[in-house]
């Protein structure tokens, strides 16, 4: 059914989410993929935040940790910044503080974590880029051009 936005950009935006959920409902093995690789990231960036934690002297429960990540993760669902730079330390900061974790010791897990995670992104973009890049350029001229 369709529905009058008044907003143009709000309503272009719900349509593209419409389009998006019927490619979902017509291919479900693609969505079922997807959505496993999210539940994958967000499993992992939460371990990493754990083990922020934990290098920096701090014990808390991984299970909390793990639940901070998922509920901060959809506090970043919509990006304000670039990477969300600020919004997800806020985010963590804000919710530690809720299980009793101070300010100080939750800031510093998440510039830790954040640190870790640009690591391996700029490794991995690295050795992708070699990846790719070598192929091109080890393609002789003749068959590239053409």
């Amino acid at each position: 059914f369709k529905v009058r936005i008044p907003f143009p950009w709000l309503d272009s935006f719900v349509m593209r989410f419409q389009s998006g959920l019927g490619l979902f409902k017509e291919k479900p093995k693609m969505a079922l993929l997807l959505t496993g690789l999210l539940f994958l990231s967000t499993i992992t960036t939460g371990l990493g935040l754990y083990l922020s934690f934990t290098a920096l002297g701090f014990n808390p429960e991984l299970s909390l940790i793990l639940l901070m990540e998922c509920l901060v993760s959809l506090m970043t669902i919509v990006s304000l910044t670039p990477a969300n730079l600020g919004i997800r330390e806020g985010g963590i900061v804000s919710l530690a503080a809720l299980l009793g974790i101070s300010a100080g010791q939750s800031l510093s897990a998440s510039i830790l974590s954040r640190f870790g995670s640009m690591l391996v992104h700029f490794i991995l973009g690295i050795i992708f880029s070699y990846l790719l890049f070598g192929r091109i350029f080890a393609t002789p001229e003749k068959e590239f051009l053409k």
